[in-house]
Parts: structure tokens; C-alpha cells; sequence
């Protein structure tokens, strides 16, 4: 059987992830010649990294990379990579465990009454472990997860200062209905000592627990039911409203505490009323989250926090980068929250022990090599040509950027730093005709703007060089290289014209000071919403 010729273009993620799925497949050497193009001396698009020899080996990268602990397909392949390495002792980073460390806390910054302040958010660890084989998640069982995340908020340790601080705030305003008595029992309660519920808190949280027990009874899809369920969480709502009103804006952890329900209410109301039970996520695609949770009752408080603003940051989801058009598409956000709040294994998140590049990239280089995957480095796609029917690619326009020196036949990516292959920063320039000239132009092989003259332009043509081409280079840079393309598919250009991407900017600060010196008395943390 003649092999299939496969040209990958690009080395990001998406590129990556199909070479190692392709080279997954039975008989995959005997099945695919693959090779992979990409510009620059590295792997990776935006989650590559590099090593600055001038200081110290110093990490490089494009922006902070955490691993979230729902990532089942991307540790799944990790896992698998790092079995096929094996590698020495002597490696730093012998095992996926090595490569991810987990992290259980984060740190959210708010501007509230005119200060900055800091919401230290500690998560629990849950079992199991990240890619292991389970069943898909279906969205009732997410719906009834965020049910029990509400119950748990409620009258869990994590929260339990903001409960208290509650009470205290209502016993010493003097409400009347409530005896000394019953608020000291309400505490005892609260934190653990207390054996039975007080009237108090069976007022506020029966209904929650009513909500709680229909949620798990789902198979009743009468309109009866659901309304019910939803009367008891806008019940709850209410009471809880009633209790917080006049401290909210004087107490962060009570703000705080209504704002976590009263979001959750208000997705829960929307996955309701917008039959997403029924239908899937898909059923509130097209319009934006934020929008979308006040259309069901959330208080502007709640659009405005740094729960739902944080979700925005981490997917740069505003047009055009300005801060005051935010657009995040609902299905997307709700999907995303849920599976990272409710089905994450072993850790909340996960920091990389290393750079990207050192810990994912490389590894899985070193291994689809291993595979029989060839990389051509130094290589920019400027243009995909369509055969005469408009549908298939035909051609591969590429720019060799740079001619490797006489005798060297295969571009030797890595430096080793204390028994890690890492990327350099910088091309190797030992290995590159003109090297030298190159390194003090300043010239950057992987920017859109480079003007280093090209070594070579040539054409690939389907047939002789390539059978099947897998297009892994990122939206932005489609219209650029795709015009044929776009002009001969609807779906293709309404692609380009609709999806957006930003542009962004990346700054690292390497400071001597610790972070007790920096004012930080917490944990090593990760810091969102600035």
C-alpha cells in the first residue's frame, strides 16, 4: 500500500496534537509519510518557550500557560508521550508528573469602593487523575454539580468565614426575630459543632436542599417540575438577599458570598427556561454570557466580578482588545466554566514545572520523531493554491528563511540546560548560513514582519510532494494565506470575517525580591483580573 504523503502546516497545538493522532493510528508508519512545516527554530505557536543563554538560561514565553484539571485529551496525550520517552535519571523531567505540578489556590483582584483587593481562592482537591478513561459528561449531571457547588458554598469550610461573618453582622444590628440564642446555635452549626440544623438556617437553606433533591431527580421532565425546582432556588435567593442586603457593600466576604449564588441562580434559571437541559449548550450560542446572564435576573454586581470577568481575561474575549466590548459567546463560556469547575480530577489546575516548550513541546518533538515524523524548521506558508475545480488544495507556497550551513543535513533544535532539551530563544545560529549576520541584524524569524531576505521560495505541489494537507496554522494568519480559499467557500469566509482573534502582549517581570518582600503573605500563587 502506497503511503499517504501528509504536509502539516504550523507546530502549534492543533498541529502537534494531529500529528501525534495520526501517528496514533494502527500501522501508522506502514499508513503516513509526515512532515511538519514551521517557521522559526521551534515548536509550539503561542505556547512556545526559549531559553536566553544570556541570562542564566532563563525561561522565555509568550504568556502564562496553566494546565486546567479537566484537560482529559491534552494529559491523556502528555501521559502517553512520556511513557514512550523513558527517560534517564538523569532527566529532570522524567515523567508528566514531573512536567505538571499541581496547584490548588488562586487569587482574584476586584475594585471595589475604590481599592484594589485581593480574593485568595482556595480549591479542593478531588480523586482521580487527569486523562484517565470516564464517560462523556452529560449536562444534567453538570446542572445537579452546580447545585451541590451552591450547597457546599453554603455550609462548607471554604466559605464558612463569609456564613459567620453573615451572622455576626445581623446579631449585631439588632434584627428583631433573632435571639442570641439561636444565632450562637446558628454558629455552632456552621462551623461543625452543632448536631442539629437551627430554625434559622433550615429557613434559608430548605429550599436550597429542596433545589438540591430535585436536581438529582431529572428524569422528570414535566414543566411542573422544573418549576418547582427553579421556585425553591429564587426562594432561597430571595431570603438569602433579605439577610445580605445592607452589608454587602460594607463586607467583601458577604458581597462576595451573594455574588457566587446569585450568578449561579441565574445560569441555573437560564439552563431552564433556554431548555439547555434539553437541547445542549449550543441552544444559547450567539449571544454574549454576559448579556445572557441578565437576561435571567443576574444583579449587575454579579456581570461586573471577577468570577465572570476573569473568564473574559483568560481568552482575551474582548474585540478588538478593548476593554469595554466584551464578547465571550454564552454556549462556549457556560460549557468552559462547568467542566472546569465541575469536572476537574487531582488538582484545580496544574503549573508547568518548566516552559511550555521544555515540558510539552519538546518531549512530544522528541517523540514524533521517534515515530518517523520529519520537521522542516525555518519554513513560512505564504499561500495555499486550490486545483482547477476550486475543491482541493493543489499547492503549498513556503519560503525556505534560511539555508543551513554545508555538512549540516538535520537542524539540531535543543540546548541542554542541567539534562533538559530546551529550545534556545534564538536560532542556532552556528548552524545557519550567514548565522553570524543574521544574529546581529536583530532580525526575528518568527514575526510577521521579518525582512531577512529568504533563502528560497518554492512551490509544493499535491501529487508529487504532499497527498493530504493538515492546515494547523492559527485564524489570524488564514486571510493571508488562504485567499483562494475564502473566496471559493461561504463557510470559509463567513469563518474569517466572524471568528475574531486579538492581538496580544506579553511582559515578564524577573524580580530578586521574594514575595513576602513584595508584600505577598499568601501562597505561590496565580493571579487573574487585573
Amino acid at each position: 500500500m502506497k503511503k499517504q504523503r501528509v504536509a502539516i502546516l504550523g507546530s502549534g497545538v492543533g498541529a502537534i496534537t494531529a500529528a501525534w493522532a495520526l501517528t496514533n493510528l494502527p500501522n501508522a508508519r506502514d499508513r503516513f509519510d509526515i512532515t511538519l512545516y514551521t517557521l522559526g527554530w521551534r515548536l509550539g505557536g503561542k505556547g512556545a518557550s526559549g531559553r536566553n543563554a544570556d541570562f542564566g538560561q532563563r525561561i522565555e514565553e509568550h504568556g502564562l500557560h496553566i494546565w486546567m484539571g479537566f484537560y482529559d485529551n491534552a494529559f491523556r496525550a502528555m501521559q502517553e508521550c512520556y511513557r514512550e520517552l523513558n527517560r534517564p535519571p538523569t532527566c529532570p523531567v522524567r515523567s508528566w508528573t514531573d512536567a505538571f505540578v499541581q496547584h490548588d489556590n488562586m487569587v482574584l483582584y476586584e475594585f471595589s469602593n475604590g481599592h484594589w483587593r485581593d480574593w485568595l481562592i482556595n480549591v479542593p482537591r478531588l480523586p482521580g487523575t487527569p486523562g484517565a478513561a470516564r464517560e462523556p459528561h452529560e449536562i444534567r449531571d453538570l446542572f445537579e454539580a452546580l447545585l451541590r457547588w451552591m450547597h457546599d458554598v453554603m455550609t462548607g469550610p471554604m466559605h464558612e468565614p463569609a456564613v459567620v461573618s453573615l451572622l455576626d453582622k445581623w446579631r449585631d444590628s439588632g434584627r428583631p426575630g433573632w435571639v442570641k440564642s439561636e444565632l450562637a446555635a446558628i454558629e455552632d452549626w456552621v462551623r461543625g459543632r452543632g448536631a442539629h440544623e437551627p430554625s434559622h438556617v433550615a429557613w434559608l437553606m430548605n429550599d436550597l436542599h429542596a433545589a438540591v433533591d430535585k436536581a438529582a431527580n431529572l428524569a422528570e421532565d414535566s414543566a411542573e417540575h422544573f418549576a418547582s425546582l427553579l421556585g425553591c432556588l429564587e426562594s432561597f435567593l430571595k431570603k438569602l438577599e433579605q439577610l445580605a442586603h445592607d452589608f454587602i457593600e460594607a463586607h467583601e466576604d458577604i458581597r462576595r458570598l451573594w455574588v457566587l449564588m446569585d450568578l449561579a441562580v441565574a445560569v441555573a434559571r437560564g439552563m431552564i427556561k433556554d431548555g439547555v437541559l434539553w437541547h445542549g449548550f449550543d441552544r444559547i450560542s450567539g449571544v454574549d454570557f454576559r448579556q445572557w446572564i441578565h437576561n435571567h435576573g443576574a444583579s449587575q454586581e454579579a456581570k461586573a466580578s471577577s468570577v465572570v470577568r476573569t473568564m473574559y481575561d483568560l481568552c482575551f474575549a474582548y474585540e478588538d482588545g478593548e476593554l469595554d466590548r466584551p464578547n465571550m459567546d454564552a454556549a462556549v463560556f457556560l460549557r468552559t466554566i462547568m467542566l472546569m469547575g465541575f469536572t476537574y480530577r487531582g488538582s484545580f489546575m496544574y503549573r508547568l514545572a518548566a516552559g511550555m516548550g521544555d515540558v510539552v513541546f519538546g518531549p512530544y518533538y522528541e517523540a514524533l520523531k521517534t515515530r518517523g515524523v520529519k520537521f522542516e524548521f525555518f519554513q513560512r506558508v505564504t499561500k495555499l493554491g486550490l486545483s482547477d475545480d476550486r475543491h482541493t488544495v493543489a499547492t503549498i507556497n513556503i519560503d525556505r528563511q534560511v539555508s543551513l550551513k554545508a555538512g549540516v543535513t538535520d537542524y539540531q533544535p535543543f540546548v541542554d540546560v542541567k539534562g533538559l532539551p530546551c529550545w534556545p530563544s534564538t536560532p542556532q545560529f552556528d548552524q545557519i548560513e550567514g548565522g553570524e549576520a543574521l544574529k546581529a541584524s536583530g532580525q526575528n524569524l518568527e514575526s510577521s514582519w521579518c525582512t531577512w531576505p529568504v533563502a528560497e521560495s518554492r512551490v509544493l505541489e499535491v501529487g508529487r510532494d504532499f497527498d493530504q494537507v493538515i492546515l494547523g496554522i492559527s485564524l489570524g494568519a488564514l486571510k493571508g494565506i488562504c485567499g483562494e480559499l475564502i473566496d471559493a467557500s461561504p463557510a470559509w469566509k463567513k469563518m474569517c470575517d466572524q471568528v475574531l482573534t486579538v492581538e496580544t502582549q506579553g511582559v515578564q517581570l524577573w524580580l530578586k525580591a521574594s514575595l513576602a518582600d513584595l508584600g505577598w503573605t499568601g501562597p505561590p500563587t496565580v493571579a487573574g483580573t487585573y
